[in-house]
């Protein structure tokens, strides 16, 4: 899910995003980019000088994505301990993203691994442009 906003006399502005898991996480779905297809970006990625834009600055852009893995480590050590005591006050019923039955370091790593193939996926489509 993202945010879509525009000021009179401004430019586009996307963002923030929120609601990554279902198709940053999951491993099946790391081959794909949802959004490629959706509102504006069949234009965006229309206009050469967009797209040119897009190539220049994604090395370094890239270059942080790879610590968000970092991020989620540092953020999983925060929450481990409170996982036993959410699954026991939210059981889970529904399965939605097929994580629900590993352990809490099996998901993080499974997150991480999924967004990892995500980005490389994402590198490889950003050459070929």
């Amino acid at each position: 899910s993202v945010y879509m906003y525009k000021e009179r006399g401004e430019k586009l502005c996307i963002g923030p995003i929120w609601d990554n898991d279902y198709w940053t996480f999951i491993p099946e779905n790391s081959s794909c980019y949802a959004l490629k297809n959706y509102l504006y970006y069949p234009s965006l990625f229309t206009d050469s000088a967009f797209v040119a834009i897009v190539k220049e600055r994604w090395p370094t852009a890239k270059k942080h994505f790879y610590t968000v893995t970092e991020f989620i480590d540092n953020e999983a050590k925060k929450i481990e301990s409170s996982d036993k005591i959410n699954i026991s006050m939210w059981p889970i019923s529904i399965r939605v993203n097929n994580d629900e039955t590993l352990s809490f370091k099996d998901a993080v790593n499974r997150m991480k691994s999924a967004f990892i193939d995500k980005l490389n996926w994402l590198d490889n489509e950003i050459s070929l442009m």
